[in-house]
This record gives structure tokens, sequence and C-alpha cells, in this order.
């Protein structure tokens, strides 16, 4: 169980429309556009500075035949995107190589990679969700002769690599929405080469798996990636996908953002994380049955055996926190001898339950390799830029990053950092629980559920939006779960009655029983069973009044 909210804070009280309200606060002044984004509102490929030149680069290798590879990073993002890629050029006849580094080969191009490529033959290489850091190896390609389109989204360093393009939307005069994943990215490169023959479309559901998989603000054009991704991956062609959707149990399920980021992204990382994961590459671009539904179940369990290696993990990194206090700084750096592959997941959960920024670094013979995540307000990348000169090597976004130290220098740097992180603002370090609006229990109704369906897809930048109901009574109380760690409530409001479930309910963090008068803190789920629709409250927090 996380710590509990300090405090609620919220934005609106009893609006008469609470769907207006939202858009208000979200600052949504194209509410036609938002609520019905149109496929052809894409940013347009001229607005892309590097993009004409790679297309153009791209047609050249094709009609004249050269050997193409994609060298894409190992996570869902990178796959999906390098998986977009590879399967654009199928169509334009060609079949590329693509390489996927081993999570011990460290992030991004290396100089090994690009010799085992030239050795390949290969003299145009297209690097997928990576490439924009990686200077030295882009120059050692070109030596070699071969032409590089770096095709990225990360954090842009003070000296770009000498590609022959840079297909970035931070790079350049560009005029158009920013905020897209890698794969994003990678879809406008596969939209440019194919809009002759609009195949593309059928190319947008790996999109939409980038976009979710990588946490990026679901607002724009990453808005419209993954409502059209949503409605192909739905009706998918992409015969690896379809056995991963099988074998994660969602055959009969219509799949939204919550099915993409807990069920398909986790399978698809599984093999980045503890295997091959050009496995899972391998799956998102075969054309063999019988070959993708092996790999789409050797991943599902691989999937299973990474979740029972970072149940261990996080419970091991948490209780390491509480012992040593780490959760009273403003940063948690935790170094262990957990695997490369599990240690952002870690960190993910060690912010998470103590709302702090956090570095988890896994034990080398000679290097610290690890991942950072990081909460709202505080740019993690740019955290560890401060102490860059006693880092290896890092890179990533404002929410999450990778980075490598030498053992001999990690006290040094642990300084650097925490000396940076004291310049946190105190208040980003309170447990905020932010509520949309506090309602009149009147129109908590079914019709109101059905118009909050309209404000999907859900993520980053438009969460699933969060009410509150004043002066609740209890009426009943029961724990349910293999665990019995979470818990069913019955409420009273005036005349109306709701049902509502608590996850990882802590009974230790609520006095609260049968009869006691709460303040409900609350996200709404629409239940349909044999036709019939039924309102649940998924509770977030629980205010017993005095």
């Amino acid at each position: 169980m996380k710590t509990k909210y300090s405090k609620w804070e919220i934005f609106s009280r009893y609006p008469k429309d609470p769907i207006k309200e939202i858009l208000k606060q979200r600052q949504v002044k194209d509410i036609e556009n938002f609520l019905n984004p149109k496929y052809e509102t894409l940013s347009p490929s001229h607005s892309i500075q590097g993009l004409k030149v790679g297309v153009e680069r791209i047609r050249k290798a094709l009609k004249n035949k050269e050997k193409i590879a994609i060298f894409a990073d190992y996570d869902a993002d990178g796959i999906c995107g390098g998986a977009i890629v590879y399967r654009a050029l199928k169509i334009l006849g060609d079949e590329p190589e693509y390489y996927v580094p081993e999570r011990l080969e460290g992030y991004g191009l290396s100089q090994s990679a690009v010799e085992k490529l030239k050795h390949l033959g290969i003299s145009l290489l297209i690097t997928v969700d990576c490439g924009i850091s990686n200077d030295t190896e882009i120059a050692h390609a070109k030596k070699l002769g071969i032409d590089t389109i770096v095709v990225d989204h990360h954090q842009c360093p003070e000296k770009l690599p000498d590609a022959v393009a840079i297909i970035h939307p931070r790079v350049g005069r560009n005029v158009c929405f920013e905020d897209f994943s890698g794969g994003g990215v990678a879809y406008l490169l596969a939209r440019s080469l194919l809009r002759e023959r609009g195949l593309e479309k059928w190319l947008i559901d790996l999109a939409a798996i980038s976009t979710v998989a990588d946490v990026v603000p679901l607002l724009g054009d990453n808005r419209t990636i993954v409502k059209y991704g949503l409605l192909v991956i739905n009706k998918t062609k992409n015969l690896g996908l379809k056995y991963l959707i099988q074998v994660a149990g969602l055959a009969q399920v219509e799949i939204g953002t919550y099915e993409i980021g807990f069920m398909i992204a986790p399978r698809i990382n599984a093999a980045g994380r503890i295997a091959k994961p050009r496995e899972s590459f391998e799956l998102l671009v075969t054309d063999d049955k019988v070959r993708a539904k092996d790999l789409a179940e050797k991943l599902n369990g691989l999937n299973i055996r990474r979740q029972k290696m970072l149940d261990a993990a996080q419970e091991e990194a948490i209780k390491m926190v509480q012992s040593k206090k780490l959760d009273q700084r403003n940063l948690i750096i935790l170094r262990g001898s957990w695997s490369e592959g599990i240690v952002g997941l870690i960190s993910g959960k060690v912010t998470e339950y103590f709302h702090r920024p956090s570095i988890v670094l896994s034990e080398g013979k000679d290097i610290l390799k690890g991942s950072a995540r990081s909460i709202e307000g505080v740019n993690i990348t740019d955290l560890i830029a401060a102490a860059k000169r006693h880092i290896k090597k890092f890179g990533g976004h404002t929410m999450a990053a990778g980075l490598s130290i030498e053992k001999d220098k990690f006290k040094d740097a642990e300084e650097a950092l925490l000396r940076q992180s004291q310049k946190i603002d105190s208040k980003l370090l309170e447990r905020v629980l932010k509520i949309d609006c506090l309602l009149d229990e009147k129109l908590l109704n079914i019709d109101f559920v059905d118009k909050l369906e309209k404000l999907k897809p859900f993520g980053v930048g438009n969460p699933k939006p969060t009410f509150a109901l004043s002066g609740a009574e209890i009426i009943s109380k029961r724990a349910i779960g293999r665990d019995k760690n979470h818990v069913r409530f019955e409420f009273k409001k005036g005349y109306k009655f709701f049902k509502g479930i608590f996850f990882d309910f802590a009974e230790e963090n609520y006095n609260i029983q049968v009869g006691d008068i709460v303040d409900l803190a609350f996200s709404v789920k629409l239940d349909i069973w044999q036709g019939r629709k039924k309102i649940d409250l998924i509770l977030e927090d629980v205010k017993k009044i005095k």
C-alpha cells in the first residue's frame, strides 16, 4: 500500500455540468477535436524537418537495392516503433535486417553493433527510439560507409549526431506536436513512405502500444494515434499481436489503454527485461502462424517469470528504503543485486510508494547500471544531467531515464545527485490527490458515466477523472480477494446507494467502520452484465468526518 494522501485538492465544487468543467480545467480549447479527433489532423510530413530527407534516402536505398537495417531499442516503444518501420519497408518490397540489443549491451547504438551491421553489408541504418545521443557511434558508422537516419524522441544532447536525417519532433524548425513516443515518430515516417498506398493505418495499432507503453501525454497527436490505434488493435491484422492478445486472455475483451499498459506492453517488454528482446520484435513482424504462436506463448511465460522476480525485488527495495529511512530524502537512490531488466520497474514502484523520484542501480562488476523514475514537476533527466561529470552515460526524458555509473565514482555521483535534489520544491513531494469535481450524488447516474466515456482514451495528460462525494454513510464493508487485501464497500448518500471497491486497502491507515460518515474520492467504472449497466466506484481515498 502506498503512503496516504496528505491532502485533497478539489478543482470544482458541485458543478452543474461536470463534463464541461473537466474540459475547462484541462484547458481543452477545441472540444470537438478533443472528443472526436480526426486522423487527418495528425502533424503533416512537412512539419518535421528531417522527414523529407529521410524518406528520400530510404526511397533511394530501395531503388538501388541497398541493404537496410533497423536498430531498435529493447523496450516496448522501441520494438513497436522498429516493427512499424520494418513492416512499412516490407510493404514497399524490402526485407530489412533488424538489430535489437540485449540489455547487457547497454542502451542505444554501440560501435560493436555498427561493425556487425557493416559485416552484413548494410549501407543504410535506421535507428528507432534511440540514436539522438549516439554521436560517436554514428560517426563511426559514417567512416565505415553506413548512412544513418535517426528516428527518436528522447531529450536532445548539446551535440547532435552527424546523421543523413534526424527525424525528431524537437530537432529543427518544426511546427509539429512535440510529445510523441519513439513509435509515434516511426509511424509518421511509415505514413510518409506509404501514404500513396493508404496502408499505413494498419500499423497504427503498434504506434498506440508505443504511445501508451512509453507514458507520454495522451494529448494532441498522441490522442489521435491512440484513439485510432485502439480501433485497429481490436481487429488487428498483425498475426503476432493477435496471438499475444489471446495468451493475455483478451480475445473477448475490448482493448483500451489499461489493457495495453498492464497486459500487452509488459509481455512485449518481458523479453527485453530477462531474455532476448529480438524475439519480441520477431513476434510483431512474422507472418508465420506457428512461429507467432510459439513466440506469444514464450513471451507470456517470460512475463510470468518476470512478475515473480519483480514481486520479491520490489518488496526488498521498499524494506531497504524504510530501514535506512531513505524516504526522508528528496531523491531515493538504491543499489542492489537486482537484474538490470527490472530496475526500471522497481524504481517505478518505489516512486509510486513513497512519492519521491528514485534511481535504482543494478550491481555489475565495474559498472552500476540503472533506471530512474520521477514525479510530476521533477524532470529526472535534467536532475541527472546536473551530476553528469560523475556519470558514465545517461539519457531519457522528463519522467524516466537510464544511466550507468562507474563503481569508483558512485559516491561522488550520489552526493551530486542528492545535492541537486535539494532544489526540488517541497510542495511537489506532498502526495496530493487531485479531484476534478465534488459531485451532487443525484448526478452520479448511468447517463453521466456514459458521457464520461467520450473523454477516453485516458492516460498521462488526460487522466481518468476523479470525483468526490461528501457525507456518505458506510452501510457495509467486507474484505475480498485471495489475500483479503481489497475491500468492498456499500455507501448511502441521501436516497441513493453506491457500491465501491478499494484495492490494496491498508486497514492501519483508515480507522473506518460501518455506520461512519465519510468523504469519498473515486473514479467511476461502468459494469455491464447480461445487458444491464451498473456503476462501480473505484475508491482512491476515504476520509472519516469527525
